[in-house]
């Protein structure tokens, strides 16, 4: 069995942080929540849409971590 958080569980933290911190747990994965409704800020939704470098940075985070991207 997986185990995954939404990112909303850190909210207090940086998205940075938040993954090390799910990766510490043992978590298989982090979903990152998007939908107006988190108060984590931890992706500008914006940036990933209009740039691949962000969007190869953001993977980045997951993958130093072993962690996937949750849905």
């Amino acid at each position: 069995m997986k185990l995954c958080a939404v990112s909303e569980s850190l909210g207090h933290l940086g998205f940075e942080e938040a993954a090390k911190v799910s990766a510490e747990l043992g978590l298989a994965g982090l979903e990152i929540g998007t939908g107006n409704w988190n108060a984590g800020n931890h992706v500008d939704l914006q940036a990933l849409l209009e740039s691949a470098d962000e969007r190869r940075k953001f993977l980045s985070v997951f993958e130093r971590n072993s962690l996937a991207l949750s849905a």
